[in-house]
């Protein structure tokens, strides 16, 4: 019985060795992501936020068709609103195979999200509303790319919070060609498709000088499948940033590195703007009636809020520092307290 003990205490001392070992070199990757990032947090913000944007987007399909959208919105880090316009047409002859469907607008406010069509009389019609805080995470607008993840609806800063993010590696590499930094990460994802959870494994390149991010490749356990995604930005202007030009994405498929059913964005306006206010992003900018109980209210002046950020990001750099000492002095207790 007590080797049986003795055996299960090891175990266990082995497994808890080994998870300390995860937990403290995950918090080493943070802060060392963190030290770089933090720096750049404030310009980065600024740049790519407050945008009026018009793009064009091509869904590549199984059959030989892809879907083409036509939109054009307003975004910033915590609101949007786009409305599009798609078709279908043949890849190959560039001919539409359905006629235009109606325009569809998505928007995020401050208080809620709504989708909204146009009737014959081409007049708004309020498809769906659904309060802010029904939902677990708030959605941002995919051209925030260069800034955060569009997959996961998280910025790069709300990712070094989250604890349920685990950091891998943070390296040099080259991406499209252009010296990159490597952040790697492993997380878990539920899928509404399987009713299960996942485990994720997410790489995203960042510029060097300004960690900007160039693109990612991310794949899902037990898949073959993998999607990368590759960003292109315009010329640099006086504070060493480019606007967003092309959002490219791609599903691989296992170590053939074949890509297929690209998905393409083509920016073609890219206009910075004052900071937009919140009624900008509700349902009365539509002409439409603000729900009940749901009326909006005067917000707190958004051309600050990057410092908010930043503070967030400090306090979870102290805390993963913290987490990081107090391993290190469990460890050096155990080797001082161990016997031979």
């Amino acid at each position: 019985m007590r080797r049986l003990d003795l055996a299960y205490s090891c175990c266990f001392a082995l497994f808890f060795h080994v998870s300390s070992d995860c937990a403290a070199d995950s918090a080493d990757c943070k802060n060392r992501f963190l030290e770089l990032y933090q720096p750049q947090v404030q310009k980065l913000s600024q740049y790519y936020s407050n945008i009026r944007v018009k793009a064009t987007r091509e869904d590549n399909l199984e059959n030989g068709t892809a879907q083409f959208m036509e939109s054009n919105g307003k975004y910033n880090l915590t609101n949007f609103k786009l409305e599009a316009a798609s078709k279908f047409i043949d890849v190959r002859t560039r001919e539409a195979t359905t006629p235009v469907f109606n325009p569809q607008v998505e928007a995020w406010g401050r208080h809620y999200s709504f989708m909204l069509s146009r009737n014959p009389d081409d007049e708004y019609v309020l498809k769906k509303l659904d309060p802010v805080e029904s939902k677990t995470v708030r959605q941002l607008c995919h051209f925030l790319v260069p800034v955060a993840d569009s997959v996961r609806d998280r910025t790069f800063l709300q990712i070094a919070e989250d604890d349920e993010t685990e950091f891998l590696d943070l390296a040099d590499a080259s991406w499209q060609g252009q010296p990159a930094k490597a952040l790697k990460t492993r997380y878990k994802q539920f899928s509404q498709d399987t009713n299960k959870w996942f485990e994720h494994t997410a790489t995203y390149f960042f510029s060097p000088e300004d960690l900007v991010c160039f693109g990612f490749t991310r794949i899902r356990s037990g898949s073959t499948k993998s999607s990368q995604a590759f960003y292109t930005y315009g010329p640099r202007g006086k504070n060493g940033l480019g606007d967003l030009q092309r959002i490219e994405e791609w599903a691989v498929q296992g170590d053939s590195e074949t890509r297929k059913y690209p998905v393409v964005e083509e920016i073609l306006e890219f206009e910075h703007c004052p900071p937009f206010d919140d009624s900008e992003f509700t349902l009365s900018a539509f002409g439409l009636p603000e729900p009940p109980g749901l009326e909006t209210t005067p917000a707190p002046k958004p051309t600050r809020w990057y410092l908010w950020i930043a503070l967030a990001g400090g306090v979870s750099l102290l805390g993963a520092l913290f987490f990081s000492w107090r391993i290190r002095k469990a460890r050096a207790a155990a080797a001082g307290t161990a016997k031979p």
